[in-house]
């Protein structure tokens, strides 16, 4: 029998890593294993005054993975302790618009749940800074385990 892929959606913050206890609390190892994912912006592009066209090209994809390497590392104790609690776990980065690469993702995976922590903004401070929970809650045709601490908004 195959498990449920539950995809986590991870930022980079201690905010967004509140789920994971969720994820532990509701769900049961034997039949979900958690995909963290996250998303960050594409890594400032390097401008070296002499670099031909092609060893640009070279440096900005040895930033990013560098960079990519770094998130994984950070990552890497939260995984270890889904593992703890029993869960099969694997980590994906990717860079870019989050909500753009969130929904690639979900069309190019097979994803049964998604969950996420959320600020729960709302009015003019959704629409200026966005909000990837209200998008997904609009488009995405999942289920979504949202958590909104107390006290954040």
């Amino acid at each position: 029998m195959s498990k449920n892929n539950v995809l986590a959606l991870i930022d980079g913050s201690e905010f967004s890593l509140l789920i994971l206890h969720y994820i532990k609390q509701f769900l049961t190892p034997a039949t979900h294993a958690v995909l963290l994912f996250c998303v960050k912006e594409e890594p400032p592009l390097l401008q070296p005054e002499h670099a031909a066209q092609a060893d640009f090209s070279a440096d900005f994809l040895r930033e990013r993975e560098t960079l990519a390497q770094k998130i994984v590392h950070e990552l890497e104790p939260q995984q270890r302790t889904l593992e703890a609690a029993g869960f099969d776990t694997s980590i994906a980065v990717r860079f870019g618009d989050p909500v753009q690469e969130i929904d690639q993702f979900l069309d190019e995976n097979k994803i049964d749940l998604i969950a996420m922590t959320t600020h729960g903004r709302t009015g003019l401070r959704r629409v200026l800074v966005g909000s990837v929970a209200q998008h997904l809650l609009q488009h995405a045709a999942l289920p979504i385990l949202l958590y909104r601490p107390l006290g954040y908004a």
